[in-house]
C-alpha cells in the first residue's frame, strides 16, 4: 500500500490539538494521555496532518507500546512496520532489553512480538499493568546482563558521584574564600598601621 507518509517522529506540544481527537475516536483516557504526550511517537502525513500515532513508555530498560490509533485505519498495518522500524532503532540506540505490548494486531505479531512465557512476565514493570490482565506480547531486544547494576543503581551511583565531587567543589571554594578573606583583612591590617605611623610621623613629614 502507498502511504502518503511523510515522517514518523516523537510528538511535540504543538501536536496536542491533533492528537486528542485522534485518543477520543478510540475512546482512549484522553486527560490521562495529555499529560504524557511526549511518550508518542506520531506518523505524519504528506500534507502534515497526523495519520498514526503509538505510545511508548519506557521504564529503566524494558519499554511498553500502548494506545495505538490510525486514521485512516486502512494505513494501520502499513503504518505498524513503519512504527515498528523506529521503535526498534530507538531501543538498539537507548539498550533496552524488551518491548512489551498487549496491542493484539496481527501485524504486531509480525514485528515479532510473541506471547510473553511465564519467566519473562516475572520481569514485567509493575508500572506497565499486572501480568495477570490480558495476553502480553513481547521482542526480546537483547540479553540481560547478568548481575549488572539496574538503571536506577547506575543513576543512584552517578548521583552519588555527583554529590562527591560538588562537596569537594564547594570546600576547596570555601578554603578560598577564607584565603581571601585572610589576605583582605592582612591588607587592610598593612594599610591602617602604615596610615598610623604617617599620621603620627605627619609634623616630620611636612617640615621636610
Amino acid at each position: 500500500m502507498n502511504i502518503p507518509l511523510r515522517a514518523i517522529r516523537r510528538a511535540t506540544l504543538d501536536d496536542l490539538p491533533a492528537l486528542i481527537p485522534l485518543w477520543q475516536l478510540e475512546q482512549l483516557p484522553v486527560l490521562e494521555l495529555e499529560k504524557r504526550f511526549k511518550e508518542f511517537q506520531v506518523a505524519e502525513g504528506e500534507d502534515g496532518s497526523l495519520i498514526g500515532v503509538v505510545g511508548v513508555q519506557v521504564q529503566g530498560l524494558e519499554a511498553r507500546l500502548h494506545s495505538e490509533v490510525f486514521s485512516p485505519f486502512e494505513y494501520a498495518d502499513a503504518l505498524r512496520g513503519k512504527f515498528w522500524e523506529r521503535i526498534r532503532v530507538m531501543g538498539e540506540n537507548q539498550g533496552w532489553v524488551r518491548v512489551w505490548t498487549q496491542l493484539h494486531a496481527e501485524a504486531w505479531r509480525g514485528c515479532g512480538f510473541d506471547p510473553a512465557p511465564l519467566e519473562q512476565l516475572a520481569k514485567l514493570p509493575d508500572s506497565f499493568g499486572h501480568s495477570g490482565n490480558g495476553t502480553w506480547y513481547v521482542v526480546q531486544l537483547k540479553e540481560e546482563r547478568v548481575g549488572s547494576p539496574s538503571l536506577d543503581a547506575e543513576f543512584q551511583m552517578l548521583k552519588m558521584s555527583y554529590q562527591a565531587e560538588n562537596d569537594q567543589l564547594m570546600k576547596r571554594a570555601r578554603k578560598l574564600r577564607l584565603l581571601a578573606m585572610g589576605f583582605a583583612a592582612a591588607v587592610t591590617v598593612w594599610v591602617l598601621i602604615w596610615g598610623y605611623k604617617l599620621f603620627q610621623n605627619r609634623d616630620a613629614w611636612m617640615r621636610r
